[in-house]
């Protein structure tokens, strides 16, 4: 009787134990499929948030870049900038330089480009330019790139300069026909009636007469740092003759002859001064304001002759010239005085 008994149990366990193992391999299959129902999805989702990180900047900043910051003028290059990875269109714009001209590719199509006017490029960030520079022999050109984005007021701006080059013209700097102005007529006074000596001195009567300017123009610096500084420096050349165009320098002033000072204006900051202009001295405490003179690159200079006639009295007088520029950053290089002698 015990013996059956024993069978039994024996028959149940190893029952119990093949149910077992069986329900232990239909486990190990139904969670080897929802792995791969699962895993997908995850790695789908990883994805989507690696692409949202990727994408959402909000501090991200336009950058422009050229090939070269120096090209030859009429050749093509190319301006590209940041992809913002927003809605909104990108727009172009240049100021206005005196000889200067521009043409843009869009969309296969060459067209010319008037200054200081926005042109609305839509979404790309790549623009083929070519810049015609007819007068000077190289010249800096601001630009600006910016990104309006799409429901907003919101824009984002960024300037640069690009300097051209135009090998055609002379190392002076000016086409031939333009490489200097003409120089004014210094004014004649009328001859003076003999008149009795007058029993008190006679006041000395002087006529300032118009400036004759030359500028030649030096490349050791010739590209402005719109991040620089303006330093204008004044200096002394000489006094002396004046005959229609020709200064002769003297080491005195002929009192019968058409005297003139000659004085040099140069930038030796590292920023093209824009505005600027000289107030002078001439003999008599005559004073001659300038109107606003042409930008001075770095390192270039303008060479100032002022003419002045009618002296009627000898001894010694005062000269001098006085230069202000907007954004100068030193004057203690802006003014120079100095006595010269008129003879009879």
């Amino acid at each position: 009787m015990n013996q059956v008994t024993e069978e039994k149990k024996e028959s149940l366990t190893k029952t119990l134990a093949i149910v077992g193992f069986m329900a232990v391999v239909i486990f190990s299959v139904w969670l080897a499929v929802q792995i791969v129902r699962v895993v997908p999805s995850a790695f789908s989702s990883l994805a989507s948030i690696a692409d949202v990180v990727y994408n959402y900047n909000n501090k991200q900043e336009l950058e422009v870049t050229t090939t070269n910051s120096v090209v030859n003028a009429n050749e093509s290059f190319t301006i590209s900038w940041t992809d913002m990875r927003k809605e909104g269109t990108y727009v172009f714009s240049y100021e206005c330089t005196e000889g200067v001209s521009v043409e843009i590719r869009l969309q296969g199509v060459i067209k010319t480009v008037a200054c200081d006017t926005e042109i609305d490029l839509g979404d790309i960030n790549t623009l083929e330019i070519r810049v015609a520079s007819e007068k000077f022999r190289f010249v800096d050109m601001p630009y600006t790139i910016a990104f309006k984005e799409k429901g907003t007021q919101d824009e984002l701006l960024k300037r640069s300069t690009i300097t051209m080059v135009n090998a055609s013209i002379p190392t002076t700097g000016v086409a031939q026909e333009e490489a200097a102005e003409t120089p004014a007529e210094v004014p004649s006074t009328p001859a003076t009636p003999s008149t009795p000596t007058p029993s008190k001195p006679t006041t000395p009567t002087y006529t300032a007469g118009k400036p004759v300017t030359t500028t030649k123009y030096v490349y050791t610096t010739p590209v402005s740092d719109p991040k620089g500084k303006v330093d204008l420096q004044v200096t002394f050349i000489a006094v002396g003759e004046l005959n229609g165009k020709v200064f002769t320098p003297k080491t005195s002033v002929d009192i019968d002859e058409n005297g003139a000072l000659q004085f040099e204006v140069k930038n030796v900051g590292t920023k093209t001064a824009e505005d600027w202009e000289y107030e002078a001295t001439l003999p008599g405490d005559i004073s001659y304001n300038s109107p606003d003179q042409k930008a001075l690159k770095p390192n270039e200079r303008a060479v100032i002759t002022l003419g002045f006639s009618g002296l009627s009295e000898s001894g010694k007088e005062t000269v001098g010239a006085e230069v202000t520029a907007k954004g100068d950053v030193k004057t203690s290089n802006n003014e120079f005085t100095k006595s010269v002698t008129v003879v009879d």
